[in-house]
């Protein structure tokens, strides 16, 4: 989004450093939320169809590259915007299935507990 906004250098070297420090904060984040909605005896199998992802924001990286020579940069700005909407809400939608399946544990655990 900042292509739209600025073609300064530096606005676009800050915008990146920027990138990188939410992309190493968010890796834990992540991998935690997939070993605690993950079964235990699927979670390699889980992790390693997990790990594509990163092959899969290559591919469409160089997709955005490539329909960014014939789209305007607020058309581009907007995809990208979109995007991060879009895992925004993904995400939202995560914590709120760990936070269900953590009240479904404790309620069963309280329910086996009292017989």
């Amino acid at each position: 989004m900042v292509w739209a906004v600025s073609n300064d250098a530096w606005v676009l070297i800050g915008a990146a450093v920027l990138l990188t420090l939410g992309e190493i904060a968010s890796i834990p984040v992540r991998q935690t939320l997939l070993a605690d909605l993950v079964p235990a005896q699927a979670r390699t199998k889980y992790m390693a169809a997990y790990a594509l992802n990163a092959r899969a924001g290559l591919l469409i990286a160089a997709l955005c590259v490539t329909v960014g020579a014939f789209v305007p940069a607020l058309g581009m700005s907007l995809l990208y915007g979109t995007a991060g909407l879009a895992a925004i809400l993904l995400y939202r939608s995560l914590l709120r299935a760990r936070e269900l399946q953590a009240g479904r544990f404790e309620a069963e655990g309280l329910l086996s507990g009292a017989s």
